[in-house]
């Protein structure tokens, strides 16, 4: 699977998870993409402490809906990803999962969602736009 992934080239980009200059090395990048073939998926573009520069490309095999603030995405290669929303600070946060070497890692996305014109993807975007009713009580 991973030669089939690497001859895909991405045709269109959108950032949903950017590193920051204030967190040291290793640094993560997830974005939503488009690829030449037109099919649709993630693309994971990893630093690590000698700067070495590796990208993954993730094809979407299924997404689901666990929750009301809750959406995972399962790729061909097993790899998972999982954006939630905090209903405490509104933000959105993605855990991803990859099956190819158990690694596991939790980044904050950005905060506001950029379409790439795929209903599966653009999901996403509904956890972005959500708003969550408090409710009070008075005694």
């Amino acid at each position: 699977m991973g030669l089939t992934e690497s001859t895909l080239r991405v045709k269109t980009v959108r950032p949903l998870i950017r590193p920051d200059n204030i967190t040291p090395l290793p640094s993560l990048a997830l974005d939503s993409c488009r690829f030449t073939d037109d099919s649709f998926g993630f693309l994971i573009t990893t630093v690590d402490l000698a700067k070495n520069m590796a990208s993954f490309s993730i094809l979407l095999k299924d997404i689901y809906s666990p929750s009301e603030n809750t959406l995972v995405y399962i790729g061909k290669d097993d790899t998972t990803l999982t954006f939630t929303k905090d209903r405490l600070t509104g933000r959105v946060f993605c855990t991803i999962c990859r099956s190819s070497n158990g690694s596991t890692v939790t980044r904050a996305c950005v905060t506001t969602y950029d379409a790439i014109e795929n209903n599966d993807i653009d999901q996403i975007a509904t956890l972005f736009n959500k708003v969550f009713q408090t409710v009070s009580v008075t005694v």
